[in-house]
C-alpha cells in the first residue's frame, strides 16, 4: 500500500478515536486520561506489530540499529507528544464539534507542507525532497480559510 493508501487507511480509523474521546467525556473521563489509556494501547499495539507479526523482523532490526535516533524520538514523544495529545485530547473532550479542534490542530499540515521545501534545500543531507507546486498551494490556501473560518465562526461555549 503507497503512502496515500495508507493515509486514507489511517483517516477511517482515526475517525472513530475522535468521537470516542466525546463519548469518554460525557462519562467523566478527562480527556488526558483517555489520551494516556489511548497511548498505553498504541505503544502496545505497535510492539506487537514490530515483534510480534513474524513478518516484520525487519522492523524489529531497524529499531535495533537505530538505537541513538530511537532514545532521541522517545524524548521528543516524552517533551512534546505527551503535552500535544494532553491538549487535543482536552480539546476534543470540551468541544461542541470534535471536527472543530480537529481541523484548527490539522493546520499544522500548512505549515509542514511550507517548511518541508525549504529544509530539503537548505539541509539536503538530512531532509528528502519535497515539492509543491500552483494546485498543491491553491490546496494549501483552501486549507487556511477552511481553518480560518471555523475558528472564527464556529460554534463557541
Amino acid at each position: 500500500m503507497g503512502w496515500l493508501g495508507k493515509s486514507f487507511a489511517a483517516l477511517v480509523l482515526l475517525v472513530p478515536v475522535w468521537l470516542l474521546i466525546g463519548w469518554y467525556g460525557e462519562r467523566g473521563v478527562k480527556g488526558e486520561v483517555t489520551a494516556l489509556c489511548y497511548a498505553v494501547g498504541c505503544a502496545l499495539g505497535m510492539a506487537l506489530w514490530i515483534f510480534g507479526i513474524p513478518r516484520n523482523h525487519e522492523l524489529a532490526e531497524n529499531l535495533a540499529a537505530h538505537r541513538t535516533l530511537v532514545v532521541a524520538m522517545v524524548g521528543v514523544g516524552l517533551l512534546f507528544g505527551a503535552a500535544i495529545q494532553a491538549l487535543i485530547y482536552a480539546a476534543l473532550k470540551d468541544s461542541p464539534n470534535p471536527g472543530l479542534p480537529l481541523s484548527i490542530i490539522n493546520a499544522s499540515a500548512v505549515a509542514v507542507f511550507l517548511i518541508a521545501p525549504m529544509l530539503a534545500k537548505f539541509l539536503p543531507a538530512y531532509f528528502k525532497k519535497a515539492e509543491w507546486n500552483v494546485m498543491t498551494m491553491t490546496g494549501v490556501l483552501l486549507t487556511v480559510a477552511g481553518t480560518a473560518l471555523i475558528a472564527l465562526y464556529g460554534k463557541k461555549t
